[in-house]
Order: C-alpha cells, then sequence, then structure tokens
C-alpha cells in the first residue's frame, strides 16, 4: 500500500473564522444588503399607502405616494450600485419578459 494512503491528513481548525471580505467584494456584500434593506422600506411605504386609503385621508395618500416614489428611486439607485459592483447588467437596461 502506498504511503499517501496511509498518512493523517492535518485536521481543520474550527476555532477560527474566515477572514472579513475586504476592498471590492466587502463593498459589493454591503450594497447588497442596503438594497435589501431598502426594499424592506419601499414595502413598508406601501402598508401607509393601503392604511391611508382605506382610512380615507386623502392628504395622507398623497404624501405616502410621493415618500413611496423617493423610495423606490433611491432603492433603484441602490440596486444599479449593487449591479456595477457585482458584474451584473444594469436593471435599469432589462425589459420585463411577458
Amino acid at each position: 500500500m502506498p504511503k499517501s494512503k496511509t498518512r493523517k491528513r492535518p485536521a481543520v481548525r474550527q476555532d477560527r473564522p474566515a477572514p472579513p471580505p475586504t476592498g471590492k467584494k466587502a463593498l459589493e456584500i454591503a450594497s447588497l444588503a442596503l438594497v435589501q434593506a431598502s426594499f424592506e422600506v419601499v414595502r413598508e411605504a406601501e402598508l401607509h399607502i393601503t392604511k391611508a386609503a382605506r382610512d380615507g385621508d386623502q392628504e395622507a395618500v398623497d404624501q405616502a405616494l410621493q415618500v413611496h416614489h423617493e423610495l423606490r428611486t433611491g432603492a433603484l439607485g441602490l440596486l444599479v450600485a449593487y449591479s456595477a459592483l457585482a458584474g451584473l447588467p444594469d436593471p435599469r437596461l432589462s425589459v420585463p419578459v411577458q
């Protein structure tokens, strides 16, 4: 039997976590977290629109729609930045398939 099969492999140390990513990869990960958080804020704004509409408060609906528009615009900007960092195509240029 060859010696290579009888040698034991060194144990992998489990107590040391992998080093955190640095540079461009860290920025990509952070921007993805921002995109996800911005989507959640947009969803919250949609809930406010629905609540204001149910309450019959047109002024609150108009204000919530304006806030929703601004949040969606910001979320799209973050998504474009993330796409550029991750090497993905620009989401503004993609056309949905029907």
